[in-house]
């Protein structure tokens, strides 16, 4: 996904907690929206000959983008703003539905256009009230924008139901079941949107507001003390609200839910069990080893955001090619916010504007050089979209495009100076060391917090399981409290997400490693890769990239070396 400035130090440096994160009431339906616009643009170049239709369809393979074809050209300067309207959309979606059940062809596909960008609006119009408050989180008029957008969310997706339903059901030749299955996932589970289940969606979109507001409303010294008791039942009622969404929509488990219905996730929770035993075997006692060698000097050193911007302007430089295409187009036209502030959003995200057709990267700074390989992270999302024209990549492979950008800055940047390019790159092998060990710790917590029996869901039993799955994983780092947890964003929002960085992880440290053995050669793929359009579960991306699988032990050991290496080189190496 593509989002918070870390309680914990060395959490905060490394994106490991909180990550990028799009918007979650959109991704739901950008994947059957995405196909349903590209057979929308297969039924218009047929549609003079409504006697003899074709049969639309989707390629089963990677669509890749055009090289040159990239998005619109709109400053994001010259974006107004309108509340977007869920009642509208209903209505206009109950139009569609009528004209789908017509015999008018051209009616019904014009409908069908409308819908999408009435749809195209509000996620636009949300995700820009939700980038301005993000600028200012004390700002109470954005507040109230993306509060109303939040609060109409589960109104349109019902709409979008009523929508498919239409389309699917509809007997006008040339329409009907197009390439996908209602809320299509790597499984191909339909999930309807019940009136039940709209309910339990609008109350966990509650609690999620609540807890920005807390996270909003505290401060890093006192944080824990003052807002654990608090944020850990409010997460309690999250927990018990998500297990009734589970069962509403037919599911045994919450994660198995959010896996099929938000993540895409086609490993299963064997295979991922297997693989966390593995990290902790193989890669935890890395960490061992990092905390001697550790001295924190980058996180002491400052760097102004000018630095920031200009380590990867080098990097993108030197890559050239589309790569500094969309370096230079997100410049021109204003598509990036990076600047550091105590009332901002403490975190970082890429998303894209699907009606507008351009993307947009979020940073705010810590301002010192870790800035250098979050503002990359983003950019590798943002380099993705540009590229596909809207990327329609899975969780984890959206991942992969993301930390492989970081590998690769590393590789190309010239600036600020060589000396500290050489002590990013090693402060990098111990973030990436902190990925796969703090993320298989988040994952291995969810998964005992969403397990314990009602008696036992407490604030103390919550903090309990955290510190003793932390010390399991060998985890203690700096600061580290047992009640950090709290200040992991995506606990609340996006629930056993964070499981796709490692994976993720895996294979853009391949990309790395490719560099390292041969130059060129890791950008040239990487680049390649960027353009598919198509979605794929991370098992398919990585097999059609001819990368090896993730979860194997020897990948892990691969890791492991790499990481040992690395942090116990001398900085001049």
């Amino acid at each position: 996904m593509k989002k918070c400035k870390l309680l914990a130090p060395i959490l905060a440096a490394s994106l490991l907690l909180s990550g990028c994160s799009a918007e979650s009431f959109s991704d739901w339906v950008d994947q059957a929206r995405s196909k349903f616009f590209h057979t929308l643009g297969s039924l218009s170049q047929e549609a003079a000959d409504e006697t003899s239709p074709t049969e639309a369809t989707v390629a089963a393979e990677p669509v890749e983008n055009e090289e040159g074809d990239y998005p619109a050209e709109v400053d994001f300067q010259s974006i107004v703003y309108t509340r977007p309207d869920a009642e509208d959309f209903t209505a206009l979606v109950e139009a569609c539905a009528q004209a789908l059940d017509g015999k008018d062809r051209s009616a019904a596909v014009e409908k069908c256009r409308e819908v999408l960008a009435a749809y195209d609006h509000f996620y636009d119009m949300s995700t820009y009230a939700y980038i301005q408050f993000c600028k200012d989180l004390s700002d109470s008029k954005w507040q109230e924008e993306y509060a109303w957008c939040t609060a109409n969310t589960t109104a349109v997706r019902q709409a979008m139901d009523r929508y498919y339903e239409a389309y699917d059901g509809s007997k006008i030749p040339g329409l009907g079941v197009a390439d996908y299955d209602g809320h299509f996932t790597a499984t191909g589970t339909s999930i309807s949107m019940t009136d039940e289940l709209a309910s339990l969606f609008d109350q966990e979109a509650a609690l999620v507001n609540r807890y920005y507001d807390l996270l909003a409303a505290g401060s890093e010294k006192d944080f824990y003390e003052n807002y654990n008791e608090e944020i850990a039942e409010l997460y309690i009622e999250l927990i018990q609200l998500r297990k009734q969404i589970a069962e509403e929509a037919g599911y045994e488990s919450y994660e198995l839910f959010a896996n099929h219905y938000y993540h895409d996730q086609d490993y299963t929770k064997e295979e991922l069990e297997t693989y966390i035993e593995g990290v902790k075997k193989f890669v935890s006692p890395v960490l061992s080893m990092w905390y001697h060698h550790a001295d924190g000097e980058v996180y002491k050193k400052d760097a102004a955001t000018q630095d920031c911007k200009d380590y990867l302007s080098s990097a993108v430089s030197n890559m050239g090619g589309a790569l500094q295409d969309a370096w230079d187009y997100m410049i021109k036209y204003n598509l990036y916010d990076v600047a550091a502030g105590d009332s901002r959003y403490a975190g970082s995200y890429e998303t894209y504007f699907m009606g507008l057709d351009i993307p947009f990267l979020f940073m705010s700074s810590e301002e010192n050089p870790m800035d250098f390989l979050t503002f990359a992270h983003e950019f590798g999302h943002f380099f993705n979209d540009f590229a596909a024209h809207g990327s329609n990549a899975t969780t984890n492979v959206a991942e992969f495009y993301s930390q492989a950008m970081e590998y690769l800055s590393l590789c190309y940047a010239d600036a600020p100076d060589a000396a500290l390019i050489r002590q990013l790159r090693q402060e990098k092998m111990a973030d990436s060391l902190q990925t796969y060990v703090t993320q298989a710790v988040i994952y291995r917590f969810e998964q005992l917090a969403y397990a314990l029996p009602e008696e036992k869901l407490t604030v103390e039993e919550l903090n309990l399981q955290y510190g003793n799955v932390a010390r399991e994983f060998n985890y203690q780092v700096f600061d580290w409290d047992t009640r950090e947890w709290i200040g992991i964003t995506h606990l609340f929002e996006y629930p056993f997400y964070t499981i796709s960085y490692v994976l993720s992880n895996d294979a853009a440290i391949q990309i790395y490693q490719m560099e390292l053995e041969e130059p060129g050669s890791g950008l040239a793929l990487y680049c390649d890769l960027a353009k598919r359009w198509k979605a794929q579960s991370l098992q398919s991306f990585v097999e059609q990239s001819g990368l090896e699988q993730p979860l194997s032990e020897e990948r892990l050991r691969s890791v492991a070396r790499l990481m040992r290496d690395a942090i116990t080189a001398s900085p001049e190496e």
